[in-house]
């Protein structure tokens, strides 16, 4: 079932290993596990 109100798309259905759907983590929290900030932090390394 979908859970959780910081999200859109799909993130009130993704569940993570922690038990919580995207939608359920903070700004904060989705920053953490971001693709994009990490990918970001590897190319800085070259830039």
């Amino acid at each position: 079932m979908p859970r959780g109100e910081n999200g859109f798309g799909f993130d009130e259905i993704f569940e993570l290993d922690n038990g919580k759907t995207l939608a359920e983590l903070s700004f904060e929290e989705k920053l953490e596990i971001s693709t994009r900030k990490k990918a970001l932090e590897k190319i800085k390394k070259y830039l």
